[in-house]
């Protein structure tokens, strides 16, 4: 009978890539969701190509709409701990103004042939996204809101971004933007400035005396009318790509049945 190798050791298999596999994977959803895996290639085009053949009156457009952007974010971050004993009509008068200003910084960049490719980025996520999250942070901590709310409009914001970023890869930058009517009840830009509105109420002396329940029914309707518009604006997205591919196919079948007619006629 064999006696057993005592310098045997079992074999354990290791897989030292599969948790860096999985963390890549985690880090490159979390950017595409937040919009920020292109916040290098925008400044890259922007630098590179945009920059240098733009006009004086564009790259002061250019630079006038990026402060916008970037003057929202720091108005929120500095109201971002303001107690309510320290809040009153003036802030609700600037919550207002932001609110109304929305799309003032595209006006701006668009109005002076200022658009650029990283200005748009900073519009969406310095200018739109980030000064709504911290908004509704401070809102939540002050009690205005309950934190529910915060997580599903954050939510929806990343869900949304993801999918445009995903759809917009898919087809080459094909499909960039959802371009529904800003007039549209289901526009993504419709929702926004009526949500900031409401916002606005609920945060302001006046929405300090609206009894709980009804704060929370208002913002339980906003939050219902935010994710109904982040999926239509899906959907719309998700039609183009269909209809850009059948279009795709339909013109490859054409080409196809060119080729074979004229091998044919060739033929003969």
């Amino acid at each position: 009978m064999k006696e057993s190798d005592t310098n045997c050791k079992p074999e354990h298999k290791e897989y030292p890539e599969t948790p860096k596999r999985i963390f890549r994977k985690m880090a490159e959803v979390a950017a595409r969701a937040t919009g920020a895996n292109l916040a290098s290639e925008k400044y890259r085009e922007t630098r590179d190509k945009e920059w240098p053949n733009m006009t004086t009156k564009q790259r002061l457009g250019a630079v006038a709409a990026t402060a916008v952007s970037f003057g929202r974010l720091v108005r929120e971050g500095v109201k971002l701990g303001k107690p309510d004993s320290e809040r009153g009509w003036t802030d609700t008068i600037g919550d207002v103004i932001f609110a109304a200003s929305d799309g003032l910084d595209g006006m701006i960049a668009r109005g002076t042939g200022g658009k650029t490719a990283f200005g748009g980025l900073a519009d969406q996520f310095f200018g739109d996204k980030i000064p709504r999250w911290v908004k509704e942070i401070s809102m939540a901590s002050r009690g205005r809101i309950s934190w529910p709310h915060v997580v599903t409009r954050i939510a929806r914001d990343l869900c949304v971004t993801y999918q445009r970023d995903k759809i917009t890869e898919e087809t080459g930058g094909a499909i960039s933007v959802d371009a529904s009517p800003k007039s549209d009840l289901f526009s993504g830009k419709y929702s926004t400035v009526n949500y900031l509105f409401v916002n606005a109420l609920l945060d302001s002396p006046l929405g300090k005396k609206i009894p709980g329940w009804a704060r929370e029914a208002l913002a339980t309707v906003t939050d219902a009318h935010l994710v109904a518009t982040g999926i239509a604006s899906v959907k719309r997205l998700k039609d183009n790509q269909r209809r850009l591919e059948q279009e795709r196919l339909r013109q490859e079948k054409l080409n196809l049945n060119k080729m074979l007619q004229s091998h044919e006629t060739a033929a003969l």
